[in-house]
């Protein structure tokens, strides 16, 4: 993954597959009830079965897969493997940290003498000292939300009590915990929305949010600009030039836009009442705005019911979001917004190695998906990839040509 990342490729290729073990695993972390086992039908992801996860190419139901998240030389591989009774329960972990020099795997049936040899390395500073004036230590594993952690824990001396902790899975946490999702079915517009929490942490799917986070930056003073930002995207993409909030009980808030492009202050009507273009897209121009640095914003469909116009203006604020620092996923089939991108990198306004295009293509006899990578050059080209949305362009417009050519020939 780079800054921006995006998904393309046809339907039911597999896009939507690669982002879902990351939203199975944020909803569970984020539940408030441990069940010991990914929770699958949630916030961000619904799945009735632990079937409707597992891979069935290649002739066979698989019973486990893994999630693994790699930064410089560390790395996290969380392997979840189906329980009969539990459903998909955490199986092993292989990782190494700054706690851990080398790549090492502990499995949740491994017992204490092994896991000790394994991580004998792996000591708190604390417990060094400890067992230098003679008190014992066991390592643990635990499980907490379909994730291991490990523990130090005092046998002896009276410090039976004593837990020293050590975080296996921290790289896939991270990640999994930074993701503000803006889901591709964002809802219909709303007279009124709930009043919720608006802080740097999203829980479930981000257009929930929407509303109050508006609403905070229109009453706080140092947050003000943020709002203005957010006008000036409206503007960029022709949707409107005012937006605000009004609340309307301790529960519920409404927010209004301008009629039109060029509409003053005040003249403002309830967003149910404007085309779902605006409501839709709100969600993810706020996204990209709140994001703080190292935030990761997964966007489906950023283009959905936006004017052709509005698509390729849209790359210009995405990109201003990863040069920021923002980690951009979008999930896309637009290719007038992956043009607007390759031109602001012909133009300099985001680097070459700042973009991930990936094309997911899926094989007709096995169903298994193929992902082919490619990275745009300082002209803004990905070369020979397979996404070829030009030449589905040129062929409808040859088809249409051909087709009036055909209409209004005349035979001599």
């Amino acid at each position: 993954m780079a800054g921006l990342t995006v998904l393309a490729g046809a339907n039911s290729s597999g896009k939507s597959s690669f982002m879902q073990p990351f939203l199975i695993l944020k909803q569970t972390l984020e539940s408030n009830i441990d069940l010991g086992a990914l929770l699958l039908d949630g916030a961000n992801a619904r799945l009735a079965d632990s079937s409707d996860v597992l891979s069935r190419v290649e002739g066979g139901a698989s019973n486990s897969f893994s999630i693994s998240v790699e930064k410089g030389e560390f790395v996290s591989l969380m392997v979840y493997k189906k329980d009969a009774h539990h459903g998909l329960v955490p199986d092993s972990i292989t990782f190494c940290n700054s706690d851990l020099s080398k790549k090492t795997t502990i499995s949740r049936d491994m017992n204490k003498a092994k896991l000790s040899e394994l991580l004998g390395e792996a000591k708190n500073p604390f417990v060094k000292t400890m067992e230098e004036n003679g008190y014992k230590f066991i390592w643990e594993i635990r499980s907490s939300r379909a994730l291991f952690s490990l523990e130090h824990v005092a046998i002896e001396n009276g410090f039976s009590g004593l837990k020293i902790g050590l975080e296996p899975a921290e790289l896939i946490e991270q990640f999994v915990k930074s993701i503000v999702h803006v889901q591709g079915l964002r809802g219909n517009p709303e007279r009124s929305y709930r009043v919720s929490s608006a802080k740097d942490y999203y829980p479930g799917v981000f257009e929930s949010y929407v509303a109050s986070i508006i609403d905070e930056w229109q009453n706080s003073t140092s947050k003000s600009g943020l709002l203005k930002q957010l006008v000036v995207d409206l503007i960029e993409l022709g949707l409107a030039s005012h937006i605000e909030t009004s609340r309307i009980n301790d529960t519920r808030l409404a927010v209004k836009v301008s009629r039109c492009g060029g509409a003053k202050i005040g003249d403002s009507v309830n967003i149910a009442d404007v085309g779902f273009g605006v409501a839709q897209v709100l969600p993810v121009l706020v996204g990209l705005i709140v994001a703080n640095r190292g935030k990761v914003v997964y966007v489906e469909q950023p283009e959905l019911h936006l004017h052709p116009l509005a698509q390729h203006k849209m790359a210009k604020i995405i990109a201003r979001a990863v040069n920021r620092g923002v980690r951009v996923i979008i999930e896309t089939h637009s290719s007038i917004l992956i043009r607007g991108i390759q031109t602001l990198v012909a133009k300099g306004e985001i680097l070459p190695s700042q973009t991930s295009l990936n094309w997911f293509v899926q094989d007709p006899v096995s169903g298994s998906s193929q992902v082919v990578h490619a990275q745009l050059d300082e002209a803004g080209a990905f070369g020979d990839w397979p996404a070829n949305f030009d030449e589905v362009g040129l062929s409808a417009e040859d088809e249409y040509l051909s087709a009036v050519e055909g209409r209004f020939s005349v035979k001599v």
